[in-house]
Order: C-alpha cells, then sequence, then structure tokens
C-alpha cells in the first residue's frame, strides 16, 4: 500500500507538470550571448501569425566541415520561432543535390550556388554549394539568397515574415518645406533606401495650412 500510495503521488505530479507544461512554456539559451535567444520583436511577430508561414532552407547536403555547425545553428534558431509561432511556421530543408529541376527552380528562385573551398591534407578544392532561404505566405515569398552565418539572420527572417504576412504597407513621410533634410539629398539617401525595402516612403509638404495626408503613418521631422 505504500508502494502504491507512492506510486500514485509521482502520478499525480506528473499529471500536474504536464498540465502547466500546455500552458506555460520557457526556453532557456546558454549559449554565450544568447545567441539563440529571439528578441522581443520576434516573438511578438512569430505569435501574432494567424497562418502558416514556410521556411524553406535550400541547403547543400555535403557541406565543407567549417559550415556543417551553420547548418545546426540555423536549425536551432528556427526551433525557436516554431515555438513561439505555435504550430504557423513550418520548416523545410531541401538539398539540391545533383537535381537538375531544383537547381533550376531554386536559381529561379534567386538563390545562387556559392563556391567553396576545402582544405584537406593540406591540398585545396573547391565545391559549390546552395545555402539560401525562402519565406512563403499564401502567395508571397520572400528570399534571403545566402546564409553565410547567423549574424543578422533573425533581422532578414523577421523582415521577411513581416513582409509576406503584411495586409499592407505603411507609409512613411518625411516633412519639407521647412529647411529640413531633402529625402532624395545626401543626407537621407542611405536611410531612404533602407526604409523603401519595407515602406512607402514619400515627402510630405504641408504648406499653406495643408493637413498631414491621411495615408501617412509616420511623419519624419528631419
Amino acid at each position: 500500500s505504500n508502494i502504491l500510495f507512492l506510486v500514485l503521488i509521482v502520478l499525480g505530479f506528473l499529471a500536474l507538470l504536464n498540465f502547466l507544461s500546455t500552458r506555460h512554456f520557457y526556453r532557456l539559451d546558454l549559449t554565450h550571448g544568447g545567441r539563440y535567444t529571439l528578441s522581443d520583436a520576434s516573438k511578438r511577430v512569430s505569435e501574432a501569425l494567424d497562418d502558416v508561414v514556410t521556411v524553406k532552407c535550400y541547403f547543400s547536403k555535403n557541406l565543407p566541415p567549417y559550415v556543417v555547425n551553420l547548418k545546426r545553428q540555423v536549425t536551432d534558431m528556427l526551433d525557436e520561432y516554431q515555438a513561439f509561432a505555435k504550430g504557423n511556421v513550418q520548416v523545410e530543408f531541401i538539398d539540391p543535390g545533383e537535381d537538375q529541376a531544383v537547381q533550376q527552380k531554386v536559381r529561379f528562385l534567386g538563390i545562387p550556388q556559392v563556391q567553396m573551398n576545402i582544405v584537406e591534407k593540406d591540398q585545396a578544392t573547391a565545391t559549390n554549394v546552395y545555402l539560401g532561404m525562402a519565406v512563403t505566405y499564401e502567395d508571397k515569398q520572400e528570399i534571403i539568397p545566402f546564409v553565410k552565418s547567423i549574424e543578422g539572420l533573425e533581422y532578414d527572417l523577421t523582415s521577411s515574415i513581416l513582409k509576406v504576412t503584411r495586409k499592407e504597407k505603411k507609409t512613411i513621410g518625411f516633412l519639407t518645406g521647412h529647411q529640413e533634410m531633402e529625402l532624395q539629398g545626401k543626407s537621407l539617401n542611405n536611410a531612404n533606401a533602407l526604409l523603401s525595402k519595407e515602406y512607402e516612403v514619400e515627402p510630405v509638404e504641408l504648406a499653406g495650412g495643408k493637413q498631414i495626408p491621411p495615408s501617412i503613418n509616420l511623419l519624419v521631422v528631419a
């Protein structure tokens, strides 16, 4: 009876843990600097997904030894996205290999074949590999042509997810006519180019008491 009582206590404790784990979720990243810990912005984007986003990783199977670990790092990062998206991020690894049809499709997507060097026994040889990603949602798709490291990969992934899931493109206006910096001028040229990748960017003239156009989501006074 004592053994039975102990077994029931253990089973009850396990049942309680299982019950709590379905309602509360936590991941622990013990790497230096928390390299696999997603930013709050990426977590919010993942948690807000209401439908499935597919991430296809076109990674060659036979990678140089110094790149093999990159695939593991990318997998770990994508695991984080999947965990916070609760099933709304699906990941698939595809090896273009020697399949001409798949290679043609990958090239059509804009993912290039990259040449890498392999040094073995003091001899250097070259090999061609694929290390690109495609983020797809419904009929929209964003391409990350070449993943050379996980540095900056989270930014590219989250930006791609936002682009394909965004219902409408936000518009940023730059106030002009009061000695502000010119949007097309040297000072804002780089900012304009970067912002234009994700937003509509346009100058806003408010002379003569004009109101800010309703299409402007954010007004910058530079």
